[in-house]
Order: C-alpha cells, then sequence, then structure tokens
C-alpha cells in the first residue's frame, strides 16, 4: 500500500484531524511540539504519526505529494462511523473494531477509485 493510498485509508475513517497533523508537519513545517498544543497528541505520536504516514517516500517526494492531494482527501466522506467502542461501515453494514484494517480487507475497491481519480485528475472542486 503507497503512501497516498493510506491517507485515503485515512480519509474514509474520518481522521481528517490526522491527516491535517501531517499536512501541518510536512506543509506547513510546524514543530511536533506546535502541533502538540494544536491539537493535544503527544509530540512522539506526532512524529511516529508522520513518519508512518510517508510509507517509506523521502521527505520531498511525500510533501509535494500531500500538497498536491491534500484538499481532495480532505473532502472525501468517510465510510466508517463510530459507534460506542466499534465502528460501523456504511458500505456493507459490518461493526468492526478496526476500521482501516476493514477498508483494506473489504473496501480496497473505493480506495483504488479514489486514487484513480486523484491520479487522473479528477479532483473535486
Amino acid at each position: 500500500m503507497n503512501a497516498l493510498e493510506l491517507l485515503i485509508v485515512r480519509a474514509l475513517v474520518g481522521e481528517k484531524d490526522r491527516i491535517k497533523m501531517i499536512a501541518e508537519y510536512y506543509i506547513n513545517n510546524k514543530s511536533p511540539s506546535e502541533i502538540e498544543r494544536e491539537y493535544g497528541i503527544s509530540r512522539y505520536a506526532v512524529l511516529s504519526l508522520a513518519d508512518r504516514a510517508r510509507n517509506g517516500m523521502k521527505i520531498l517526494e511525500y510533501t509535494r505529494m500531500l500538497n498536491k492531494v491534500l484538499d481532495y482527501v480532505l473532502s472525501i466522506e468517510p465510510i466508517m462511523v463510530k459507534n460506542g467502542g466499534r465502528w460501523k461501515c456504511r458500505i456493507c453494514g459490518a461493526v468492526v473494531g478496526k476500521p482501516h484494517a476493514h477498508i483494506i480487507s473489504k473496501h480496497m475497491d473505493v480506495v483504488k477509485h479514489y486514487t484513480s481519480k486523484i491520479l487522473n485528475g479528477g479532483r473535486k472542486k
């Protein structure tokens, strides 16, 4: 799974704040401490999140990609809804504990659809 697909999975789960944190770190060059104060997440968690998001991409490549796709990724409607400690899928109705794993195993076609739209320039306005 590439870095763009990971961003799309996060958007489908509804983790817009995490995507925004990643953008603050890479695009706006905010320090982990600044993000910690703004979002209430530890700076070590910010660093870990930012590192995992790149999924092996070089920082400059990832930053350029993120800058191009950020608005589109943030406009993706989530397919998972949190219900107590569980998540319900809007597509198949499954109730799961690990929403990312559910999307990756059951709805990768949705992720590929959004990936294709982004790569083919079909951005939402």
